[in-house]
C-alpha cells in the first residue's frame, strides 16, 4: 500500500536535510555505460520505516512489499533491518536545484566501501 500524493507535492522531511517521507521511489541501477536499468521501487513509509516492491502502480507499491527499518541522520539513511540492511547499503538524500528550474532530488545508494550502485527518484521527476 503507498501514499497518494498530487503532483508537486512534496512531503515534510523526517529530519531536518532529510528524504520526503511518503512518495514511492524509482531505483535504477548503471549496469552498462549511460544507461539506467529499473531495480525496485522504496517508499519511506515513516522516518524510522522503509518498504520495497518489484513495481509500482501510480502512488502506490506493487508486487511483493517488503518492510524494513532505517535511521536517519541528517540526509544520510542507515538501513537497519529488511533488503537494503542484508546488502549492507546505506543512502544520502540529495537535493541540488538546477539552473533550468529543475531538481536532481534523490537517494544515491552506496556500498559500505562508497560504491555508488543505485539511484532512487522521487515523483515527479
Amino acid at each position: 500500500a503507498g501514499a497518494a500524493l498530487s503532483v508537486g507535492f512534496v512531503a515534510p522531511a523526517g529530519a531536518a536535510g532529510g528524504p520526503p517521507i511518503g512518495p514511492v521511489y524509482d531505483c535504477y541501477t548503471f549496469p552498462v555505460y549511460a544507461q539506467m536499468t529499473y531495480f525496485e521501487s522504496l517508499q519511506l513509509k515513516s522516518t524510522t520505516t522503509y518498504f520495497t516492491a518489484p513495481d509500482r502502480k501510480g502512488n502506490s507499491l506493487s508486487g511483493p512489499i517488503l518492510k524494513g527499518t532505517y535511521r536517519l541522520s541528517g540526509a544520510r539513511l542507515t538501513f537497519l533491518t529488511g533488503t537494503f540492511s542484508q546488502i549492507h547499503w546505506y543512502g544520502l538524500w540529495k537535493l541540488k536545484t538546477l539552473k533550468n528550474g529543475g531538481d536532481q532530488r534523490h537517494i544515491g545508494m552506496y556500498t559500505p566501501k562508497g560504491a555508488n550502485v543505485m539511484e532512487c527518484y522521487p515523483p515527479p521527476y
